[in-house]
C-alpha cells in the first residue's frame, strides 16, 4: 500500500520556519511519492495522482462555483482535485475562517486512510496559503494536528452514498480488472475508471460530474455501449488532455455530464467522405501461435513483415490455416499505435492479386473499387500529418479500432493532387 503521510511530514518538519509556497504545497507531495515508489507500485495501488495542471483543467469545466455547494470526491488521494476547488472558493480573512467554511461543504474519500490524512494536511496548508498574509509550515502543521476535516472517510468509494451532493470530482483508479458483475456494457476484465463513473453516476444523475478518464473509454468501440448509457455525458466534446504526466504513459481526457466546453474536432464539418466509403474494414484474422496449422497455405502477413508506409510485391513468409483469407490489392494498418508515434496510421499496401492470411494485430482496408490506385491513395493520406492530427483527436489509447478508422474523414482527390 503506497504511504506519503511520513515521508511528506517529515520534509515538512524539517522546513517549519518556511514561508508555505507553492511548491511545497503542490509539488513536492508528487516529488516524494516518485522517489519513494515505481510505476509499478503506483499500478498496482491504481494511484494516480491528479496534480495542479489537471486539476485546474477539470475545475474550469464548472465555470462559476457556488460556495454553498456540497462537492465529493470519491477516490480523492493526495486532495488534488480538492485542492484545485478550494481555490475557487471565497476567502475569508483568517486561515481558520477559511477552514470552517470549507469544512462544510468538502467531503473526500479514499481506500486508502494515509493519503486520506495527507489530503486533510494539505487542506488546512491550502487555507494558510490562499490567505493574503504569509504563513509559516510549521503554523500550518500545528493547526492540522489540531484539525480534521469532518467529511474526509476512508473506504470503497463504491459503497459511498453521495445523493446530498451537488458535484462529484472523479480520477478513479485506471488498471482493468476482471469483475463478477455482468454490465449491459461490458463483462469480464473491463476498466476500473468506466465503473467507478457507472455506478457513481447511477446513484446520483443530478449531480454534475467532471471526470479524468482514460482515452478508451472515449474511443474505445468495446465502450461503445457504455457511452450510449450514459448519454447525458457529452463525449464528442470531451477534452483531450493528452498523456496524464510524464512518468504515466496513459492519455486521458476530461469530461462531464453538464458542460458545453470542448476542444475536438467536430468530425462532422467539412468532411465528403471517410474511410468506409472507400473500403471495407476487418481485423485480420489469424491469432498467432492459437489457430491449428491446418488447412490451405498462403503467403502471410504479419505486423514484422509489412514495413510502415511501403508498397509491397514480393512476399515470403506463408502459414496453413482455414480462417479467412483477403485478396490483394489492399492496405493494412497496424493496430498498436500511441500518439507520440510519428504515424499513428503505420500503412502498408499489399501490390498483389493473391489471397493473404493476415494476423490480428493488423486492420486490413479493402477497396471497394479493387484497385491499386485507391490503395495507393490510401497510403498518401493515412501516413500524412493532417491523419495523425484527425487519428490522435479520435482516438489516444494503444490500439486502433476499426471503428476509428472506418468514421476517418477522408478525401482521396484533396490528399492527393
Amino acid at each position: 500500500m503506497v504511504e506519503l503521510k511520513d515521508k511528506y511530514l517529515a520534509y515538512l518538519e524539517k522546513h517549519r520556519n518556511d514561508v508555505v509556497s507553492y511548491d511545497a504545497l503542490f509539488v513536492k507531495p508528487y516529488q516524494i511519492l516518485r522517489e519513494n515508489y515505481s510505476d509499478q507500485d503506483l499500478r498496482i495501488d491504481g494511484v494516480f495522482f491528479s496534480g495542479a495542471d489537471i486539476a485546474d483543467k477539470l475545475i474550469s469545466f464548472l465555470g462559476e462555483i457556488s460556495p454553498l455547494s456540497k462537492v465529493i470526491d470519491p477516490c480523492c488521494g493526495a486532495g488534488d482535485l480538492l485542492l484545485a476547488y478550494t481555490r475557487q472558493l471565497p476567502k475569508l480573512e483568517k486561515p481558520m475562517e477559511t477552514i470552517g467554511s470549507w469544512s462544510e461543504i468538502i467531503y473526500g474519500n479514499d481506500i486508502n486512510a494515509d493519503l486520506v490524512a495527507v489530503t486533510n494536511l494539505r487542506l488546512v496548508m491550502n487555507a494558510f496559503f490562499e490567505c493574503d498574509k504569509q504563513y509559516t509550515i510549521g503554523e500550518c502543521i500545528d493547526c492540522w494536528k489540531k484539525f480534521s476535516f469532518p467529511h474526509l472517510t476512508t473506504s470503497n468509494a463504491l459503497n459511498l452514498d453521495i445523493k446530498k451532493h451537488h458535484i462529484v470530482l472523479l480520477n478513479p483508479p485506471y488498471q482493468q480488472e476482471k469483475i463478477s458483475v455482468k454490465y449491459s456494457w461490458g463483462t469480464g476484465r473491463i476498466s476500473m475508471a468506466a465503473v467507478f463513473l457507472y455506478e457513481l453516476f447511477k446513484k446520483n444523475s443530478q449531480a454534475t460530474f467532471v471526470a479524468i478518464l482514460p482515452d478508451v473509454i472515449r474511443s474505445g468501440s468495446r465502450y461503445q455501449r457504455l457511452r450510449t448509457e450514459l448519454f447525458s455525458f457529452n463525449w464528442d466534446l470531451s477534452t483531450i488532455y493528452g498523456r496524464f504526466d510524464k512518468q504515466t504513459d496513459v492519455d486521458v481526457f476530461i469530461v462531464s455530464n453538464k458542460t458545453e466546453q470542448g476542444n475536438n474536432i467536430n468530425l462532422a464539418e467539412n468532411k465528403t467522405s471517410t474511410i468506409s466509403d472507400h473500403f471495407d474494414v476487418h481485423v485480420g484474422t489469424i491469432v498467432p501461435h492459437r489457430d491449428p496449422i491446418v488447412g490451405e497455405t498462403r503467403l502471410y502477413l504479419t505486423a514484422k513483415n509489412t514495413p510502415t508506409g511501403k508498397e509491397l510485391q514480393h512476399f515470403v513468409d506463408t502459414l496453413q490455416a482455414t480462417k479467412k483469407a483477403f485478396e490483394g490489392p489492399f492496405v493494412v494498418v497496424k493496430r498498436t499505435s500511441s500518439p507520440s508515434d510519428k504515424c499513428r496510421c503505420a500503412a502498408t499496401v499489399i501490390n498483389s492479386d493473391k489471397y493473404f492470411y493476415v494476423e490480428n494485430h493488423l486492420i486490413v482496408l479493402l477497396p471497394k473499387d479493387k484497385t491499386l490506385e485507391t490503395c495507393q491513395k490510401a497510403l498518401c493520406f493515412l501516413k500524412s500529418e493532417k491523419c495523425n492530427g484527425i487519428v490522435n483527436s479520435v482516438i489516444r489509447c494503444r490500439h486502433l479500432t476499426v471503428s476509428a478508422i472506418k468514421n476517418l474523414p477522408y478525401s482521396q482527390e484533396k490528399e492527393n493532387e
